[in-house]
């Protein structure tokens, strides 16, 4: 059988034209999925991101599902990436891949009217009317660093999102809330969380800006020996690391760290000394000795070990 241009133009603008599977079941959009149909891929995933018609709220299977749309060049799978990353849906905020994702669908942001605002403010209209608490906010806070010690990066940043908007929402007035943490310190123990998460991750610039952001380091001294390990292992400009020891040395001494963070923190700044940084502010062969011997005292073996061969 002969199959004429016509035909396979007519085949080409049928399949180009996107589906409606609004009313499809759940099961008959998982048997799709299995056959990679695009429109229903991203049917499914708006349902696992929203938790609507009878699908579990599952942030996500929504992601890994608009993954797999965006792999078949589906427009709807790059526009829900693009959703997900402007709201931290399931993800880290990022204006920066969100524009990306409005690019590859050929849409602009401004034009882009979906469930996704709608469902924004039905639950901010929500929770205005119910109270937050301390304890509310302090429970995504340690289950994101429950997930970071089992290295599930993605629900770490998932629940300090979530954690995130709950946090913007008191500041700007919109959530009653009630409790003895100040919700500047909840921001400050959520942004540590997402640091050391990036730490975790070998994610350099993105360990920088939470660390960088105001309150961290101060209630969360240990942040500078993370941050000098980072540039040190990653060979950064000198100047980077002489002013990584200036703060090491000035925290050192901070009531907030623990003995073994203690033991960290001198130990880096005896091993900066010796590899010669400090010297235009009077840093010496000595201090280095001295500083092994903080971290010996507090119980780091590494310490102990560069004393014995000092």
């Amino acid at each position: 059988e002969v199959d004429s241009g016509y035909d396979r133009i007519g085949k080409k603008e049928e399949r180009s034209q996107k589906m409606d599977y609004s009313n499809a079941t759940n099961e008959e959009l998982e048997n799709l999925v299995s056959q990679k149909n695009g429109d229903a891929i991203c049917e499914l995933a708006e349902r696992c991101m929203y938790g609507t018609k009878g699908h579990e709220k599952n942030l996500t299977r929504a992601y890994q599902l608009f993954h797999k749309g965006e792999k078949l060049g589906v427009q709807g799978a790059y526009l829900g990436l693009a959703k997900m990353y402007e709201n931290g849906i399931g993800c880290a905020r990022s204006e920066k891949i969100a524009s990306e994702y409005y690019q590859k669908a050929g849409v602009q942001k401004q034009d882009v009217v979906s469930k996704e605002e709608v469902k924004t403010h039905e639950t901010t209209q929500s929770k205005v009317t119910s109270t937050i608490t301390t304890s509310d906010i302090r429970q995504k806070i340690e289950k994101a660093e429950m997930a970071r010690k089992q290295e599930n990066y993605f629900l770490v940043k998932q629940e300090c999102n979530e954690a995130l908007k709950m946090i913007d929402g008191i500041a700007s007035g919109a959530i009653p809330y009630t409790g003895q943490d100040d919700v500047d310190v909840l921001r400050i123990d959520t942004y540590w969380v997402l640091a050391f998460t990036a730490f975790n991750e070998q994610q350099t610039d993105e360990m920088d800006r939470y660390l960088s952001q105001e309150g961290v380091q101060a209630l969360h001294p240990w942040g500078a020996y993370i941050a000098a390990v980072t540039h040190r292992s990653r060979s950064f400009p000198d100047a980077v690391l002489e002013q990584d020891l200036q703060t090491l040395i000035a925290v050192s001494e901070n009531q907030n760290l623990t003995s073994m963070e203690k033991g960290d923190v001198t130990m880096m700044i005896a091993e900066l000394i010796r590899e010669g940084h400090g010297t235009a502010f009077g840093c010496s062969p000595q201090m280095a000795y001295d500083y092994y011997a903080q971290s010996a005292a507090c119980g780091n073996a590494y310490a102990q070990e560069q004393l014995a061969n000092f």
